[in-house]
């Protein structure tokens, strides 16, 4: 059973990195994330698409990021699934891992910046510390 993944961006000018990231982490490998860049939902011919769905076999699944990713509407939605429940594969949404994956970043980042601040702050008691030793008076 193969994890195969899908990612699309409407424009040339959008980055797919966090839609592949997401994937990566959900354990799709790199070379079974199909991708389509600059095309939109809207349109049918989604060579990446047609790709991934062509990749599918029995038991494999089709994970993307969110539905609006994979599907221009629900019509369209039921007809990828129906093509993917007749060749025996199944389709995983995983717009939470994407989000906990923003949030864990958010996380580190806010991390960084208390661990920056809290090392400013120790130089400065260190100092003052220091000025207190040899009685200078650090205020004046």
């Amino acid at each position: 059973m193969a994890n195969i993944g899908y990612a699309r961006c409407s424009t040339l000018a959008q980055d797919l990195t966090a839609q592949r990231q997401a994937l990566a982490a959900l354990g799709v490998p790199r070379d079974r994330i199909y991708l389509d860049k600059g095309l939109t939902g809207t349109s049918r011919a989604r060579p990446g698409l047609d790709q991934a769905l062509a990749a599918v076999r029995e038991g494999d699944t089709l994970t993307v990021t969110k539905l609006d990713r994979l599907a221009r509407s629900v019509q369209d939605a039921l007809d990828i699934l129906s093509h993917l429940s007749q060749r025996g594969g199944i389709v995983a949404f995983v717009y939470r891992v994407q989000r906990e994956l923003q949030v864990q970043e958010a996380l580190q980042r806010k991390f960084k910046e208390d661990a920056a601040a809290a090392g400013r702050e120790a130089t400065d008691a260190d100092l003052l510390e220091e000025a207190r030793k040899i009685q200078l008076d650090p205020m004046g």
